[in-house]
């Protein structure tokens, strides 16, 4: 059976080599993001006060500095000195201080360039042309971590030679030990990540998952649910759409802003979602993280007019299937595990790249000499 191993092996690479290679490559500059974008996205000043600027005041003034373009959403963070970000889309951003409500940028070009990066990451920058090759480039990944562990176990008890690189060796053989060690060095995080991979790629998979978990999936459930974000057609509507001037369109942010902080007051994050229309609901979502593990969310909906409470999700309702999902959405990314879950993270993409470039380079000397 390992011959028919090898080759399904030397195969399945040569053909998912590329698209896995660019989402390892993506992989690495997207564990940086959260780092370089709190790094960026900053007020340089000290904070004169604690009181905060009130959101309908922050998204009134950036409705007049984005006339073109609809407000989606305003990000506050319990930081004092993180920028508070109004979101036109996932195009658009406008910073402001998150105590004075002074405009800081017009535009946050770190947030634009991981928003490409991520797009080529998770479909080739084109959703409906990309997505089923990433994910299917993802399945085979797996494949290949899984078939690659037992090509490597040492058949003599040679494990030094596997597990340690060598700097001595050249051609076939350098690239033979390096495939080996990298492979065997993350695999662990690159099962993570493969079989997470799946899990948001597929509706089978996310299903699957509910399954074990004993949970029933949500009827919102979908593939696409790891971290949302528009696609260009609704980037397209929501430039095009006509400007809601009036305060009437996102009256109750304030209400909704302190209704989130009396319900959570350990919040690390709170984002606030305006309504589509004047009148209708408005949402927040409410970040608690701790040093290890996933974000806790809790979800809050009020009507604008009465400021009642229409809905309240804390996470302790959180099914056992949502609080897997969760998981293997930020152990995907190593968020989960804090410092050493992004080092992994990194590391392990970085490893994917090597995979494929070593691959490649043993497959097309086995060509050579075959020809």
């Amino acid at each position: 059976m390992r011959p028919v191993l090898f080759w399904c092996h030397l195969a399945t690479g040569c053909a998912a080599g590329l698209v896995v290679l660019l989402m390892s490559a993506t992989g690495v500059l997207l564990a940086f993001e959260p780092w370089i974008l709190a790094r960026v996205e900053r007020d340089p000043l000290p904070a004169a006060s604690s009181e905060r600027a009130r959101p309908e005041a922050l998204v009134s003034r950036a409705v007049g500095l984005e006339s073109a373009a609809k407000p989606t959403a305003v990000v506050l963070r319990a930081d004092p000195q993180s920028a508070a970000i109004v979101l036109f889309g996932s195009q658009r951003t406008v910073l402001f201080g998150a105590h004075d409500g002074r405009l800081l940028d017009r535009a946050s070009r770190a947030r634009l360039f991981f928003k490409s990066v991520e797009d080529l990451h998770r479909w080739l920058g084109s959703k409906d042309f990309g997505r089923p090759i990433t994910g299917a480039a993802n399945l085979a990944f797996l494949g290949l971590v899984c078939s690659g562990f037992f090509l490597w176990w040492p058949r003599k008890g040679g494990f030094r030679k596997s597990a340690i690189l060598d700097g001595r060796l050249k051609g076939r053989a350098k690239d033979w030990n390096r495939h080996n060690v990298f492979g065997l060095w993350a695999l662990p995080m690159l099962s993570i990540i493969t079989v997470s991979g799946a899990v948001m790629s597929y509706p089978w998979a996310n299903a699957l998952l509910y399954r074990l978990a004993g949970s029933p999936a949500p009827a919102s459930a979908a593939a696409d649910s790891g971290r949302k974000r528009d696609d260009g057609k609704t980037k397209s509507k929501a430039k095009d759409a006509p400007n809601p001037a009036a305060a009437a369109a996102f009256a109750g942010l304030d209400a909704l802003w302190d209704a989130a902080r009396e319900k959570v007051p350990a919040w690390t994050a709170i984002t606030l979602r305006l309504p589509k229309d004047p009148g209708s609901p408005a949402s927040a979502s409410i970040e608690v993280r701790g040093a290890l593990g996933p974000p806790h969310r809790y979800n809050l909906t009020i009507d604008p007019e009465t400021k009642a409470i229409l809905k309240w999700e804390p996470y302790e309702t959180h099914s056992r299937g949502q609080r897997w999902r969760v998981w293997l959405r930020f152990l995907h990314t190593g968020e989960a595990l804090a410092i050493p879950g992004r080092a992994f993270a990194v590391f392990a993409s970085l490893a994917g790249c090597v995979l494929v470039w070593t691959g490649f380079a043993m497959a097309l000397r086995r060509l050579r000499g075959a020809v």
